[in-house]
């Protein structure tokens, strides 16, 4: 169709210009063509690669009672791997500087074939298809399972677009290049090309467990642009989940009649340094962990900081305890999480 459009913007051109044959109006228009494709060609070298795949976890917040991922979490993980295939920094340095933030608007079409689990671990596959006459990003996105490689979610094409405080829908920004369409997924959930690996939000920093840094996502900042209580304590939850051994250990814990309760939270607050606290910036939570009431009770001491300046911007005191979800009294933590708690350091770095 613009092709169409084009040769026919080009054929009134050509006659009112004086040219004449319609063949050497096509070749001019050929060649015209051919400049437009190298400019845009030029400009995909420095933009992001047309195939990205974004590694999360579901975490015991994602997932309602039987540990099944509630749907709207596939719409936040495609969100995150737009911004991931755009570019997290680019992104969050539109948002700072020209209040422009890349939004999920509509999804054509999206199947599930299975539910995503507490506990699995799962790739959120993008293939770029373009800009459309809007300037809005169109990309075809699957969601599969790291484990078994069974495809979770397929979504046909599913349209982004920046937008400004006010809610109004922007070109795309000038300081980007214009991506176009030069990869798609195949029918197995397999990506052609070649396909940059990156963790939802995180980033590998080695040393053991919890060992990442995270970013602060679009959909976990207030209206503002800026950390918000809410967000702190989606963090500590997914922060204590880690120190008890991860999605996959509370998994465990309820297929042997434990389950994990938050039954206290104490000096839960917003610091003074969350202030300077904007979308894309790192963070890590450091944590310190003690067993009470005969092993029946787990207090954690969490603190959230800014990975820039070290300063703390959120905190709070959560007791957790052990509960038989028959019965609803407390009982012993099992002797391998007893073990993994007391071998665990003072201070953890938030995964």
């Amino acid at each position: 169709l613009q092709y169409k459009l084009m040769m026919a913007a080009w054929e009134d051109a050509a006659f009112f210009c004086g040219f004449t044959g319609p063949a050497r109006r096509r070749a001019l228009l050929t060649s015209l063509l051919a400049i437009v494709s190298c400019r845009q060609g030029a400009a995909l070298t420095s933009s992001s690669s047309a195939c990205s795949t974004l590694r999360t976890s579901v975490y015991i917040e994602d997932t309602d009672a039987y540990g099944i991922a509630y749907f709207a979490n596939y719409a936040r993980w495609m969100e995150r791997a737009a911004l991931s295939l755009v570019g997290m920094d680019k992104c969050a340095t539109l948002f700072r500087e020209a209040a422009l933030l890349l939004q999920l608007e509509a999804i054509d079409s999206i199947k599930y074939s299975a539910a995503a689990r507490l506990g699995d671990e799962i790739s959120v596959r993008s293939a770029l298809l373009g800009l459309d006459l809007h300037d809005a990003l169109l990309l075809q996105m699957q969601l599969v399972r790291d484990a078994d490689g069974q495809q979770l979610v397929s979504c046909t094409r599913a349209r982004f677009s920046f937008s400004t405080r006010a809610g109004k829908s922007a070109p795309w920004p000038g300081v980007l290049a214009r991506p176009v369409a030069i990869a798609e997924l195949s029918p197995t959930g397999i990506l052609s090309g070649e396909v940059p690996e990156s963790a939802a939000g995180t980033a590998d920093i080695g040393g053991g467990l919890g060992s990442r840094v995270l970013r602060l996502q679009a959909d976990e900042v207030n209206g503002h642009g800026r950390l918000s209580l809410h967000a702190a304590f989606r963090y500590f939850e997914r922060h204590r989940s880690a120190a008890l051994g991860g999605p996959a250990a509370l998994a465990a814990l309820q297929a042997d009649g434990v389950q994990v309760v938050v039954g206290r939270v104490r000096k839960a607050e917003l610091l003074p340094a969350a202030r300077e606290v904007l979308l894309g910036d790192a963070l890590s939570l450091r944590c310190k962990c003690t067993l009470r009431g005969r092993r029946m009770q787990v207090l954690f001491d969490q603190w959230l900081v800014c990975g820039s300046t070290g300063r703390p911007v959120a905190r709070a005191e959560a007791l957790c305890a052990f509960i038989d979800p028959l019965s609803q009294k407390l009982v012993p933590a099992p002797s391998w999480l007893d073990e993994k708690l007391q071998a665990l350091p003072e201070v953890l770095v938030f995964p």
